[in-house]
């Protein structure tokens, strides 16, 4: 049985002291990517930060021009984790692609 667990603390100080000098979404995920931050932190923190959804804020740091480099990877991933929930019978129909990425995120969410 795999454990989920909790995700630690973002660095509250550092983080708004990096939208406090750009709120811009880029400036501020490239501050915080060369702060050391992962995909996930920056979704965790522009949520923070802006008062967005869940899925405004992942596809805002999956879209970014911050991210692309991952981007590719992250879609070649996901497609397959749909691809493996439509074969094992989780997914019952084939859906547009939003749709694939939205469910293959939620059911892999731990990875980041």
């Amino acid at each position: 049985m795999i454990t989920m667990q909790p995700m630690p603390p973002l660095p509250i100080e550092q983080v708004t002291e990096l939208w406090q000098k750009d709120s811009n979404a880029e400036a501020f995920l490239s501050a915080l990517r060369g702060n050391g931050f992962g995909k996930v932190d920056c979704i965790r923190a522009l949520r923070q930060m802006s008062d967005i959804s869940l899925r405004e804020a992942k596809e805002i740091v999956h879209c970014s021009a911050v991210w692309a480099d991952r981007r590719a990877a992250d879609d070649d991933f996901h497609e397959a984790a749909y691809q493996a929930l439509l074969q094992d019978g989780w997914v019952e129909e084939e859906v547009d692609e939003p749709a694939k990425f939205a469910i293959s995120k939620s059911l892999t969410a731990h990875r980041s």
